[in-house]
């Protein structure tokens, strides 16, 4: 059976003034998640629509991605709102660790208790979601740019100016550089990462080179690769069940 993701995207409509040159997110995602990873993907553009509360009938996710932002997760906007309250809901253990109760008394899992995998801003918006904290990053990054995880030092695609300053408690710093905390592991296989695995080639150089930097091809192209062996180490464990391992970072994303 393939992986069900509901995918919240915050990036706004194909006519927005931030995305004009750039190409169409919706059909890269589906490339992505559909078409080379084999899941099944309900799309849904947050500045103009709703969270469904069952996006695949009666059947229940069994992941949520939280896309990048033009914005800031500190912005005030009613959707930004509506969102940071709904990833404020406890994932799998997480609401073990968060509620400090019993497994036994722990209901079953809807959409928002399923694992989920934070992008960029999707990364910062579940931090402050979870009590973190957001701002300017020590050092913006935009464009192609080296990063640790895993013991692994490899290219990484980078388009951010504010970076996760404080995370919440109960979150584990998984990678940090000079810019900030770069990427968060939490109860219930629940990762956040700053930089972008999930961009397109395309989408990548455009994104990169619109800020003035040039940008290397073979680079480019080994770091979407990475970005997709990543993404792919979060669906494995989707698919193992999220709460085996009890540690699902131990598995390496490589």
């Amino acid at each position: 059976m393939r992986p069900r993701l509901l995918f919240l995207s915050q990036l706004g409509p194909s006519d927005h003034p931030s995305r004009e040159g750039l190409p169409d997110e919706r059909r890269m995602i589906e490339e992505v998640f559909v078409t080379e990873l084999g899941c099944e993907l309900r799309f849904v553009d947050l500045p103009t629509e709703s969270i469904p509360e069952r996006p695949f009938g009666d059947a229940v996710a069994d992941g949520v991605v939280i896309s990048g932002s033009f914005g800031s997760a500190n912005d005030q906007e009613p959707w930004r709102l509506a969102l940071k309250e709904w990833l404020s809901a406890p994932v799998g253990v997480a609401a073990r660790a968060a509620r400090d109760v019993p497994r036994e008394t722990v209901p079953p899992l809807d959409t928002r208790g399923v694992p989920r995998l934070g992008i960029c801003g999707g990364h910062q918006i579940q931090a402050v979601a979870w009590g973190g904290v957001v701002g300017p990053a020590a050092e913006p990054q935009l464009g192609l740019f080296p990063l640790e995880l895993e013991g692994r030092r490899e290219l990484v695609v980078q388009l951010h100016v504010e970076a996760v300053l404080r995370p919440p408690e109960f979150a584990e710093v998984w990678a940090v550089d000079a810019s900030g905390i770069q990427a968060l592991r939490y109860p219930g296989h629940t990762w956040t990462v700053q930089f972008h695995p999930e961009l397109s080639v395309e989408l990548s150089r455009a994104a990169i080179e619109r800020q003035g930097v040039e940008v290397h091809a073979e680079a480019l192209v080994a770091a979407t690769e990475r970005g997709r062996a990543f993404i792919r180490r979060w669906i494995e464990g989707l698919e193992r069940g999220a709460e085996r391992p009890s540690r699902p970072w131990e598995a390496r994303w490589t």
